[in-house]
């Protein structure tokens, strides 16, 4: 038995699934960071 996590999901994740978590991962790190930063604000939300 592997000890990778990847192994207990209960669906079968593939490399493609794994580089788009990844790419969102940073997507949203990088929109937090410029919110931190001032660069940027956070969207509205709808009441």
């Amino acid at each position: 038995m592997s000890r990778e996590t990847i192994h207990n999901e209960p669906f079968e994740v593939y490399p493609r699934m794994v580089v788009d978590a990844m790419l969102a991962a940073d997507a949203f790190g990088r929109q937090r960071w410029a919110v931190l930063e001032g660069e940027a604000r956070l969207p509205a939300v709808a009441d």
